[in-house]
């Protein structure tokens, strides 16, 4: 019996020194990813209007014509073809997430 319990608390012993190594890991990882994260660049801003052929762009004459007229999602730019490049993968990796439960 005294054997049993040695041997448990002995497990417990190395499973809190596995988990505080694991930890200190996990910070240091995400500190290295909050580090790369700070390095990228700056986002693209929207595309800016053209004031002229907003001046001389056509409105709705009455109401009816109101109600049917695109809003402006219907009128957003299709991009051009040197923006349509795949998506890039992040250097970012994420840590693998494994749950493990012990029954003492």
């Amino acid at each position: 019996m005294l054997s049993a319990l040695q041997e448990t608390v002995e497990f417990k012993t190395s499973l809190i020194t596995r988990l505080e190594k694991a930890e200190r890991r996990l910070e240091e990882f995400e500190g290295r990813n909050a580090h790369e994260e700070m390095e990228e660049g700056p986002v693209p801003q929207e595309r800016e209007f053209n004031e002229g052929e907003a001046e001389c762009a056509l409105l709705p004459e009455n109401d009816n014509e109101a109600e049917n007229w695109p809003s402006g999602a219907e009128w957003a730019f299709l991009p051009d073809d040197d923006e349509e490049k795949p998506m890039e993968m992040s250097s970012i990796r994420e840590p693998v997430k494994r749950i493990r439960e012990f029954v003492l």
